[in-house]
């Protein structure tokens, strides 16, 4: 079951519009003058202390309303924009946008961190514009969606808007070292990161840039991290020691989606990393995370039982880890136990 925020727009005639035309006497000419009331209606929920509380999942700060033409010779030119800031917020029902009638694309754009949306005129152009994952941060995650309806005088047209970015959470640690000779060892100095993450995605369809940047690539990098407007995005230092008795406090990650089926030395999964010190010597558990969707929330439990790899790159053997993972309800998917 898919949880989403849905858009309901309804047309109105409106003897006010900005784009001047005559009007059929039916009011259902292309290009006769309507007012567009928006509402919004928020259906997400995700789950999580500090990460998940439904009204900070559905917080719209920003809302932007794209209406491009879909026939005629202008077809694709942009007929309306709206942006609606924070203060115009306080309720998301009937939200008025001056448009005209006609075929048209309609797109929502929910929080998405631009100043502005200067050249884009055109369809192909506002295809071609990225979200920047370093910019999204919670209370804030961009939503987008789309729909193509034919607009009348009076029209209603309901679609979903969903979160670009995916959230990874390690919700506890522990280790199995009993009847090995690392019994009563502790794992010091624990980092946890996600490495190779999309960096962009566009806003349209949520599509994969060409040659798009990497976070984090193959390894933690001090730059990619530190350049995310949410801080602990993509890594968090666990302070204290880990040992049999779970570390139970949950750590969360964000990231785009990643579809890579097959890894290569240009394309690689998505991996949650946990980097440890362990008698003196620091080694590697990555977990890849194979077809992250957008809108998606994965929560992993994590046991340890012997020394890891030297790379955090480096695939670990059977028998290392011990991981169960479960997608939580931004939206449902199957659970999944995965063993190393």
């Amino acid at each position: 079951m898919k949880k989403s925020i849905l858009i309901a727009f309804a047309l109105f005639p409106s003897f006010f519009g900005f784009v001047s035309c005559s009007k059929t006497e039916d009011g259902t000419g292309n290009g006769n003058e309507s007012v567009l009331h928006v509402s919004i209606l928020p259906q997400t929920k995700a789950s999580g202390a500090g990460h998940g509380v439904q009204s900070d999942d559905n917080l719209v700060k920003t809302l932007e309303i794209f209406i491009f033409r879909a026939e005629g010779n202008d077809a694709g030119a942009l007929d309306t924009y709206k942006k609606f800031a924070e203060e115009d917020l306080t309720s998301l029902s009937d939200l008025p946008v001056n448009t005209t009638t006609g075929l048209k694309h309609i797109y929502a754009v929910a929080n998405s961190h631009r100043e502005n949306w200067n050249g884009v005129q055109s369809l192909s152009q506002f295809k071609e514009v990225c979200a920047r994952l370093q910019s999204e941060n919670l209370k804030d995650f961009t939503m987008t969606g789309s729909v193509e309806a034919m607009l009348q005088s009076s029209t209603s047209v309901t679609f979903a808007v969903s979160r670009l970015v995916a959230r990874v959470e390690l919700s506890s640690i522990k280790t199995s070292f009993a009847g090995t000779p690392y019994q009563g060892t502790l794992l010091e100095n624990v980092k946890v990161y996600l490495t190779n993450v999309i960096s962009e995605r566009f806003y349209a369809d949520g599509g994969l840039p060409e040659g798009v940047a990497i976070l984090n690539s193959k390894m933690a990098v001090a730059g990619d991290i530190n350049g995310c407007a949410m801080s602990g995005m993509l890594y968090e230092q666990i302070m204290q020691k880990i040992g049999a008795t779970a570390h139970a406090i949950p750590h969360y990650f964000y990231c785009y989606p990643n579809e890579v089926e097959d890894e290569t030395d240009e394309t690689r999964f998505t991996k949650l990393v946990i980097q440890a010190d362990l008698n003196g010597n620091t080694y590697y558990y990555p977990i890849p995370l194979e077809n992250i969707e957008r809108n998606s929330a994965y929560s992993l439990s994590v046991n340890i039982m012997r020394p890891g790899t030297l790379d955090p790159e480096q695939p670990l053997e059977k028998g290392v880890l011990d991981v169960t993972l479960n997608v939580l309800d931004w939206e449902l998917h199957p659970q999944t136990d995965v063993e190393f």
